[in-house]
């Protein structure tokens, strides 16, 4: 289809290099997760740093160019072990701040989940 339009994304090389670099970041969140059998260490290292964050932008990207998709099993996956390993973790946030931690935890897994309900119903 080569160009179509003149947006930063209406080309088809354009489109694989963002594939790319959300694919990356799948591949990123992925490799965090990997660490998850360790909770002393997964949200000090890899949770809160890496994981969260770059589902964020992951569905960031989603949201407003639709690249490289996660299917919903792989989704709710990430967001049943974030919580499991979160709500189990005592040392990383005061009690206070837990529960509004939680919440933007939780906010962020309803937006990917949204985008691959839209993408579902397209």
């Amino acid at each position: 289809m080569g160009t179509w339009g003149p947006g930063n994304f209406d080309s088809d090389d354009a489109r694989e290099y963002l594939d790319i670099v959300a694919k990356s970041l799948v591949d990123q969140i992925e490799a965090g997760f990997s660490f998850k059998d360790k909770p002393e260490n997964f949200l000090a290292r890899y949770g809160e740093y890496l994981v969260m964050p770059a589902i964020d932008i992951y569905t960031t990207l989603c949201e407003k160019y639709v690249s490289y998709r996660v299917d919903a099993e792989m989704a709710q996956r990430w967001r049943r072990d974030y919580l499991q390993a979160f709500d189990a973790d005592k040392s990383v946030n005061p009690a206070d701040f837990k529960p509004e931690r939680r919440q933007a935890i939780v906010e962020t897994f309803d937006r990917l989940d949204a985008f691959i309900a839209s993408e579902r119903s397209s």
